[in-house]
Order: structure tokens, then sequence, then C-alpha cells
């Protein structure tokens, strides 16, 4: 994890002495090092997800954990998209990776809601 923190220092003393001079060539660089940090990290993510998913079964919350996770990898990757697209100059875009990845929550919290409301109208 060092390492990463050193290359990406490295890469943003680079941002900063080639911005004025070529900033197609900074777009790359932003690129490349945002791809070096979300794939340094998935080993982390990975043994989190497993630790978590462990954890659930062994509570007995497998039926509620798997839903939750999956809403928020991808509260996660919306968030991330638009905000790329925002750099991009591309708002109207952005608003829309927002508004699908909201509606696809609210798509995926159904089932657990609908548990939620027979769970407290069985008591």
């Amino acid at each position: 994890m060092t390492a990463l923190f050193a290359a990406v220092g490295v890469g943003l003393v680079l941002l900063l002495l080639t911005r004025e001079i070529s900033p197609a060539f900074t777009r790359v660089l932003q690129i490349a090092l945002t791809v070096l940090c979300v794939l340094t990290v998935l080993p982390s993510l990975q043994a989190l997800l497993a630790f978590a998913g462990e954890t659930a079964a062994g509570a007995g919350l497998g039926d509620w954990c798997a839903p939750l996770l999956r809403m928020l990898g991808i509260g996660i990757l919306a968030g991330f998209l638009s905000e790329g697209a925002r750099e991009l100059g591309a708002n109207a875009l952005a608003t829309g990776i927002e508004l699908a990845g909201r509606v696809v929550l609210l798509t995926l919290s159904l089932p657990l809601l609908r548990a939620l409301v027979s769970l407290i109208g069985a008591e």
C-alpha cells in the first residue's frame, strides 16, 4: 500500500508539472493513476466482501446482507462514474448516472422493504 501512495505522489507531481504544457498527457496520467488505485485496492475489497459474507452467514443474515452489499457496490460505482463524467465536463451525463444509480438502488431495496414490512406486520 505504501508503494501505491508513493506512485500516486509521483503522479501528482507529474500532473502539476505537465498540466500547463500538455493537457492531453495530464488527462491520460489522471486516468492511469485512477486505474492504478482501483486495481491496487481490489484485493483488499475482495477480502472485505468475503469477511462480510462469512459473518452474515454465521449470524443468519445472508438473505439481508447480499442485497445490501450489492446496493453498496452500485452506489459506489455510480458515484465514481458520475464524478468521472463531471470531471470531463459532461454534467448532464453525470446527473443521468446519479439518477440511474438511485433508481437501481430503490429497485434493489424493494425486496428488503417487503421483508421488513412483513416482519413488522407479523409481530
